[in-house]
């Protein structure tokens, strides 16, 4: 698997043609990285949640690793017909970590924020990501995030010390993992990491030496960075409660193993969480579940 440093040699007059074009962009309150998680079924929902529930000017720097035909020719239209989409696409697969990486090279706003292509966002979630980071100084500023049918999946994270080392990360601080949303009772606190799914991050912060590591390949490489800013470098992170992100299943076992096919899952347990908390998305993923 190639390298950060590879990708940038091999592809140097692609970064730096996007790099150019995204420095000339309007001024806008964060870029928004949006990586692959496990697939790239829902690519356009994702796509289409994001501008219909983002209530502050931003980028977009969309890294397409290697997607299939169908979803590379409708990226490079949103490039194409939207504004402030910049399709990045690398030809082969890559960790997630390492297109993190790249695509925060060309990164020029004070925020940036983490998102995965299997993400459905509550409106206004940008701006409650930003107003309490503006609010709290804080260098990392995490949602609500809920999977399928409307349960929590992480409210806040905690470390666990025993004699000042690390046993183990709590990821139910907020709320109880698989409650309810609506049964939670979250307020805006500090916590210790957040999660990969979703997140705001300061610019500068992230981009600190040692915090954004392309060797840490798994899924808790923005929780490592998170946790290292706080412990090292004495920063705030925060949960903010009035943002709320949800996971779409993009395949078998995700969370938890679906006993139906993806489309009748999502049909049966996520569409009923879209119309009750989205309702603005609801016909969107109505129409991709028919497509």
């Amino acid at each position: 698997m190639k390298t950060l440093s590879y990708l940038k040699f091999e592809m140097d007059e692609v970064l730096r043609g996007l790099g150019e074009a995204v420095a000339c962009a309007a001024a806008v309150d964060a870029t928004i990285v949006c990586i692959p998680r496990h697939g790239f079924g829902t690519t356009r929902i994702s796509v289409e949640s994001l501008y219909a529930a983002t209530d502050r000017r931003f980028n977009v720097i969309y890294v397409d690793v290697n997607s299939p035909p169908a979803v590379r020719s409708y990226l490079e239209k949103q490039a194409v017909n939207r504004e402030g989409f910049f399709h990045l696409r690398i030809d082969e697969y890559v960790s997630r970590q390492t297109a993190r990486l790249l695509a925060m090279e060309m990164v020029r706003s004070p925020y940036v924020a983490f998102l995965d292509n299997n993400m459905l966002l509550s409106p206004g979630w940008l701006g409650s990501l930003l107003d309490a980071a503006a609010e709290t100084g804080a260098a990392m500023v995490s949602p609500i995030i809920v999977t399928h049918g409307g349960e929590i999946h992480f409210s806040a994270g905690f470390v666990e010390k025993r004699h000042g080392k690390v046993v183990r990360p709590h990821f139910q601080a907020g709320g109880p993992v698989c409650s309810k949303l609506a049964d939670a009772r979250v307020r805006r606190m500090d916590i210790d990491f957040a999660e990969s799914h979703g997140c705001l991050a300061e610019t500068a912060a992230i981009r600190t030496p040692g915090v954004l590591k392309e060797s840490l390949h798994n899924a808790q490489t923005l929780c490592c960075a998170a946790y290292n800013l706080k412990r090292n470098h004495g920063r705030r992170i925060v949960m903010e409660p009035t943002a709320v992100v949800s996971i779409v299943p993009i395949s078998f076992g995700y969370d938890r193993p679906l006993a139906k096919n993806t489309d009748t899952a999502i049909r049966e347990e996520v569409l009923p969480h879209v119309e009750e908390h989205l309702p603005q998305l609801a016909p969107l993923l109505t129409a991709w579940l028919a497509h």
